[in-house]
């Protein structure tokens, strides 16, 4: 035996082939394991099965350049109007308990399709955050830390709508203002330099503006629809249903000795108080007068979004909610409310409360058919791709790989649609093939652009893209109470009491221990009252043309604070602009002649905004002349609603007064209310259907698509109008066909 030999280990030869054999069987089945996973893997997420409620399923490990995982619905965007048609079209809520007299009725042999919502920002609440980093462990239901967030907490909304982190990085590019004149009828002085930049203040977050705007809900009118105010009104009652807007109560005693001077100075003037809100249309009743708004919180004093249904319903099933009975209409009554629940006598009729600790349990139907939903934060959108006329998916880049451009893409033709089916015949099983952009109404042209649709698109030449951009634009009137207005109430330390009596609270009515809603002040957005006027130069008797919004704290409102100038400090001549014990009252115009124009960016995901200086020719200002009149009125409608009252008026000041100097400061000082609406409008870029004309595939659902603003805040109307796409989606998908593909 050589040398070499020698230093091997001497093994009878029997044990030598025990041991081979062991050795090969081992590998064996490590081989046979690994291909199982794989096979379980690949079947699970590009054949459609689907186990439950599942989410997306990296496969990137799998090869540099992965195959994309294929879907029947890829919705870009994951705003409001995104979240209620995954919410649908999913089946995780069932329409039916929100329309119940929609002819979809969720049938046992209906498939719901696969979803696919691809979001930019990376933030929400907690139920969805969780849903999409998938930890892969179970939520505690006792821990509040969890449950709440600051998107949950309504008096932190001014702070999310202003943290840059929570915002797209748009621009506004006004005219070339250097200063801030404050004209009056003899002098002109400055108090600053002026923004010639400034934010639309667009979310960037998984809940999109529903998790940062102030929670008002306001519907559209009559006015705003003619004839298909009946069809509106419909769905607006859903949207109620899900929302369940209810009113608040004060925020102290200073805000109610506002409220009192306010509504005093309505009678004072001949207006009318309404103590039915803003909503209520019966029997021919207009929008008219002062009152008290309506706002999306819940009774345990979070805000209520469309983010918020969906987490609820995806916790239900988490904790084994989903398994329970119903009916198969999605175990509603005949008025879309649950069954009666002997714990809960607080008089709320929404069958989707926000209370996980209630023995109702609305999201029990067990939906075998339902659809897969998954969810992509981070990831944000560059265009839609397209085989000649037809989209067939998206290209899109994420937060940890900008540099490598990521597809998604649409199931091929005769793909069977919906993931989790158990139905063996392929011909009844139904598509839905369509990639909807619902980025909103900035964030929508830029992605329709740089797809080749839009002016001298290549794919399809639609000249509305981008244009006929819409706001409520507002000025300021501050108001001063006595010698500084303070008492007390808004310090640091407060603040710290007022939410830990709020977390109690929240605790509280969930667990069932407190019966009535949680009131508490950080439950409130920190203000309630406001009035809808119409003015001498109103162009639509139906409708009012003035809103005006009372903040009996300015560090309420955040817009002002984006849109005041950055020299300015508390102990300057404007010092009260930044004062947040100052009173706010915004003079907003509810239909104006200004419009912007959305700009697309080739070199960015993100486009900028500009005055539309061909709307108005005649002064070259963002403003017309008729938009100056009429907020010029509103303004001296709120001096004389407040006069005589113990409030002074500090801003503009009783010396900004007549038509030119009046107007004058309106075009210099006035802000966006972020109410974007407009940029893909019905007609010019997409059919009453939300179909891209030119196209195959693709359909815009957000307040893109509205021609004209509506009435008052838009969040309702926004909602409203992807509940009709929804429904609309499933009835053209039951039958079979998609008459757009």
């Amino acid at each position: 035996m050589n040398e070499k030999s020698s230093l091997l280990p001497i093994t009878p030869n029997s044990e030598i082939r025990r041991t081979s054999i062991f050795t090969i069987a081992h590998s064996s089945f490590v081989l046979f394991s690994y291909l199982a996973i794989f096979f379980f893997l690949v079947h699970t997420v590009l054949l459609g099965h689907d186990f439950g409620l599942k989410k997306y399923i990296n496969l990137n490990w799998l090869s540099p350049n992965p195959a994309p995982v294929v879907y029947d619905v890829i919705i870009v965007g994951g705003g409001p109007s995104s979240l209620l048609l995954a919410s649908f079209l999913t089946g995780i809520l069932p329409l039916s308990d929100f329309l119940p007299d929609s002819e979809f009725t969720n049938p046992a042999s209906f498939t719901y399709p696969s979803v696919l919502v691809l979001e930019s920002g990376t933030e929400s609440i907690s139920s969805l955050q969780s849903y999409v980093n998938d930890s892969g462990s179970d939520s505690d239901s006792d821990s509040l830390s969890f449950a709440v967030t600051e998107f949950d907490v309504p008096q932190l909304w001014e702070k999310i709508a202003t943290d840059p982190k929570y915002q797209w990085p748009v621009t506004i590019t006004y005219n070339e203002y250097l200063t801030i004149p404050i004209p009056t009828t003899t002098t002109s002085t400055t108090i600053g330099t002026y923004r010639q930049r400034t934010s639309p203040l667009l979310a960037r977050l998984l809940g999109g503006c529903g998790l940062h705007n102030a929670m008002l809900y306001v519907t559209g009118t009559p006015g705003d629809f003619g004839s298909e105010w009946k069809e509106m009104e419909r769905y607006y009652a859903g949207v109620r249903r899900m929302l369940e807007p209810r009113f608040v109560t004060d925020q102290g005693e200073r805000a109610s000795s506002l409220e009192e001077i306010f509504f005093e100075g309505c009678e004072r003037t001949g207006e009318r108080i309404d103590s039915k809100g803003f909503n209520d249309f019966d029997l021919g009743r207009a929008r008219s007068g002062c009152g008290m708004y309506e706002f999306g919180i819940g009774r345990d004093g979070t805000r209520t979004s469309l983010a918020s249904v969906l987490g609820s319903a995806i916790d239900e099933f988490k904790n084994g909610g989903g398994e329970g009975g119903s009916d198969g209409e999605g175990g509603s009554d005949g008025d879309g409310d649950s069954n009666s629940d002997s714990n809960n006598n607080n008089n709320n009729n929404n069958p989707y409360s926000n209370n996980p600790y209630s023995n109702n349990n609305p999201y029990s139907n067990s939906n075998s058919n339902r659809g897969s939903l998954a969810i992509i934060t981070g990831a944000t959108v560059s265009k839609v791709l397209f085989s000649g006329k037809e989209a067939i998916g998206v290209a899109y880049t994420t937060t940890t790989e900008k540099d490598s451009q990521k597809k998604a893409l649409l199931k091929p033709h005769g793909e069977p649609s919906g993931l989790g089916t158990t139905d063996t015949n392929i011909e009844k099983r139904k598509r839905m093939r369509r990639v909807v952009v619902s980025a909103g109404a900035v964030m929508t042209p830029q992605v329709l652009s740089r797809s080749g649709i839009g002016p001298r698109g290549e794919v399809s030449n639609l000249e509305g893209v981008g244009r006929n951009l819409q706001d409520h634009p507002a000025v300021g009137v501050v108001l001063r109470w006595g010698d500084d207005g303070k008492d007390g109430e808004n310090d640091e330390q407060n603040d710290e009491q007022n939410f830990e009596i709020y977390l109690e609270k929240v605790e509280a009515v969930r667990r069932g221990i407190e019966k009535k809603p949680n009131n508490s002040k950080m439950a409130t957005p920190g203000f309630r009252a406001g009035a809808f006027f119409s003015s001498p130069f109103n162009s639509n008797s139906s409708n009012p043309d003035i809103q005006i919004t009372l903040f009996p704290f300015i560090a309420t409102e955040p817009h002002i604070h984006v849109h005041i100038p950055n020299d300015i400090s508390k102990d300057s001549a404007a010092g009260y602009l930044i004062d947040k014990n100052q009173v706010l009252v915004t003079v907003a115009l509810l239909k104006a002649d200004a419009r912007y124009i959305v700009v697309p960016s080739d070199n960015t995901n993100y486009p900028s905004i500009q005055i539309d200086k061909t709307v108005n020719l005649d002064n070259g200002d963002y403003f017309s002349k008729r938009d100056k009149k009429i907020l010029s009125w509103g303004v001296k409608k709120v001096r004389e609603v407040f006069d005589g009252s113990v409030v002074e008026e500090v801003h503009p000041g009783r010396k900004v007064e007549g038509g030119t100097a009046l107007e004058n400061f309106i075009e210099y000082n006035h802000f966006p209310n972020s109410h974007w609406v407009g940029t893909a409008a019905r007609e010019s870029v997409v059919g009453g259907d939300f179909h891209v004309h030119g196209t195959k595939n693709l359909y815009v659902v957000d307040a893109s698509v509205f021609e004209t603003i509506p009435n008052g805040n838009v969040h309702a109307t926004v909602a409203a109008s992807a509940m009709k796409a929804a429904e609309g989606f499933l009835l053209e998908m039951r039958e079979g066909k998609n008459k757009n593909e």
